[in-house]
């Protein structure tokens, strides 16, 4: 009897025990866990947190850099622009130097030679190379003041008594004529016999007495023109229109075309023109 007793009191002292371990099982998980949640949702936080902060920071840092590059280009572009402007300033100023002295060089030979610059020879051809050289240190415009300044002195016109200026091997670019023709539609008397031309405009000029022998003509335009007596002979063409233009004793002889335009250009059977 005693041992029944015995063994229904220690059933009894582990059911307790186990309802013991069961209920601080549970009771403290429930708190473990809540004891957990909050540090675990700061760490999570704080993860976020850093990541977006260096996020951030890394796309600030690309930002910044894109920054400076930009500022970096646009400082490089403004220097370089600059200093085009002050090439293209100091090369402005060096041509007109250069157009000053050589028309002071010129007008001292002509007061000096009886306003001409070949009656001698030595000092035609003084003024040969002077020409040239100016010619090739200049641009556009500026060689066409040259040729106006000798054509207005009348260095580049053949009279009885003096010959033109040799003018040959000159090479000019994208000069209009009709800038140095009197009211721009007349030229007369003007010799140019040996220089090339490219990108040259005659359109509309009334030529008469004119020398272009053994010259190149490049891309040229004699639309419209009034060509008398005008001399072509050993002439190159290249790419020349001479659509409507109108031919009177023009010489033509051994000269080369190469692909020209005579389109509705008008040929004086009477005027002796030959081609």
């Amino acid at each position: 009897m005693m041992l029944l007793q015995e063994r229904a009191t220690q059933t009894d002292q582990h059911r307790s025990r186990y309802r013991a371990f069961d209920s601080f099982t549970v009771k403290d998980g429930f708190q473990f866990i809540s004891s957990m949640i909050l540090p675990l949702m700061l760490g999570i936080f704080t993860v976020v947190i850093t990541f977006h902060q260096q996020k951030a920071a890394q796309e600030q840092r690309l930002e910044d850099r894109n920054e400076s590059r930009i500022q970096r280009e646009q400082e490089l572009y403004i220097a370089v622009t600059q200093n085009e402007a002050q090439s293209e300033a100091l090369m402005a100023r060096y041509q007109d130097d250069v157009l000053v002295a050589y028309v002071k060089e010129i007008s001292d030979l002509l007061k000096e030679n009886n306003g001409s610059l070949t009656n001698n020879s030595i000092i035609a051809i003084i003024a040969r190379a002077k020409t040239l050289n100016a010619v090739r240190q200049l641009d556009q415009s500026r060689n066409t003041q040259i040729i106006r300044f000798l054509y207005e002195a009348r260095q580049l016109t053949v009279t009885q008594e003096l010959s033109a200026l040799d003018f040959s091997t000159a090479e000019h670019h994208d000069i209009d004529f009709r800038d140095l023709a009197i009211n721009k539609t007349k030229l007369p008397k003007i010799s140019l016999n040996g220089v090339f031309l490219k990108n040259a405009t005659f359109i509309g000029i009334e030529m008469e007495n004119v020398n272009f022998s053994s010259a190149e003509f490049d891309n040229t335009s004699f639309s419209s023109t009034y060509l008398f007596n005008v001399i072509f002979s050993y002439t190159r063409f290249i790419n020349v229109n001479f659509s409507s233009a109108e031919f009177r004793s023009v010489n033509f002889s051994s000269a080369e075309l190469n692909n020209g335009s005579f389109h509705l250009a008008r040929l004086n059977p009477y005027s002796g023109s030959t081609i």
